[in-house]
């Protein structure tokens, strides 16, 4: 299999759950010369996969030759994120319940959808870092203030002049909760939101069971959000990067809906949703419900993607000219756009007199050279 080999045998094993028939394959690679364990944990790790994957193999059965030490390592790291995650369920609930109360009816998106949703073999594969849920434009505001009364603070100061630049109010944090908190206006940020409006996920939203008013995205919009989260909002498709998390997500989604009809019934970003369905598909070993439509864009997109994956300076030297290239382009035009547009104007006003600013700024080139800070 062409591409990088260990996060090939990863992606395989999260398909476990669904195509048993793979345990001997795999079994093989296990046995094979050359094969390290603190390598595919390595690599698991970094994709925020490790639970995921550490439970497919254990209940597979094709952990007898792992490290006595490294096996147990895991199973703490899953057994605490799985009372995390019962804890994230909790907190979405209390959320709920507190924006019903006010008339707000919160659409929970991305991996807190999916583990209300009971999308997962076990709880405990999902890695999440915030809870993310939609509301309506005009509620963005009041549902920040109401979160605020449950002790949530903005890591930074709302700039109303920003805010139809923005598709969610800053992140809010209270460290007595496991999880921040993301209130999405939309699900991408301005030009991209024209592809897929809030306002026709609300048209399609559906009730998870039980006495609660709790609601997530119908799955034909968590397939196309998990498309554009990961292509466009993760800058996947630009940088041609993995995002086996995602990946995963989307071949656990299309399980219950087909991604591809989807997509093609979406109509737009065709090229895109395509190379997402041909890249998943490689790192997932070609599961057989991850059909993809071969046309000649995807398959050179794929090409080039598998040649990064096989030549790792060459892609770090790629990504790291689009990263600057980027920061150049945004240092340039926003300043002209900021003299014609008074909200940009604005925004870049308030941002260059927050000291805190500087700093944050800084971080964001030190996450790109290491995303897992």
């Amino acid at each position: 299999m062409k591409g990088n080999p260990v996060l090939i045998f990863v992606g395989k094993c999260l398909t476990l759950g669904k195509y048993p028939g793979r345990k001997e394959e795999i079994a093989l690679e296990i046995q094979a010369s050359g094969f390290s364990w603190e390598n595919a944990v390595l690599n698991a790790s970094n994709q925020f996969v490790l639970p995921a994957w550490f439970i497919q193999m254990k209940n597979a059965g094709l952990l007898g030759e792992m490290p006595e030490e490294l096996y147990s390592h895991l199973e703490e790291i899953t057994n605490l994120n799985r009372e995390r995650n019962h804890r994230i369920i909790d907190q979405a609930e209390e959320i709920a319940i507190l924006l019903n109360q006010h008339g707000i009816t919160p659409v929970f998106l991305k991996g807190t959808a999916h583990l209300l949703l009971n999308l997962y073999y076990d709880p405990a594969e999902r890695m999440i870092g915030d809870i993310d849920f939609l509301v309506k434009d005009h509620e963005m505001l009041p549902a920040s203030e109401l979160l605020k009364t449950l002790g949530f603070e903005p890591l930074v100061k709302y700039n109303a002049a920003m805010h139809r630049e923005m598709k969610h109010y800053p992140r809010m944090v209270n460290y007595d909760y496991p999880a921040a908190v993301e209130i999405h206006r939309e699900v991408t940020n301005p030009p991209n939101d024209r592809f897929f409006r809030a306002g026709l996920i609300f048209s399609e939203i559906q009730k998870i069971q039980g006495t609660l008013e709790i609601y997530v995205p119908g799955y034909r919009h968590l397939l196309i959000h998990n498309m554009l989260n990961a292509q466009i909002n993760d800058k996947s498709f630009t940088n041609a990067g993995i995002l086996l998390r995602q990946s995963y997500d989307l071949f656990l989604l299309a399980g219950r809906e087909n991604p591809l009809t989807v997509f093609d019934e979406f109509g737009k970003l065709r090229n895109i949703s395509g190379a997402w369905l041909a890249t998943s598909s490689l790192l997932l070993g070609n599961p057989s419900n991850l059909q993809f439509a071969k046309t000649k864009n995807v398959k050179s997109y794929l090409r080039w993607f598998i040649y990064l994956q096989e030549h790792p300076r060459i892609a770090g030297f790629f990504r790291n000219t689009l990263y600057f290239s980027w920061r150049l382009w945004r240092y340039i035009s926003l300043p002209i756009r900021g003299i014609f547009n008074p909200a940009v104007r604005a925004g870049i006003i308030a941002r260059l007199t927050d000291k805190s600013w500087y700093g944050k700024h800084l971080d964001s080139y030190k996450k790109h050279f290491n995303p897992n800070i």
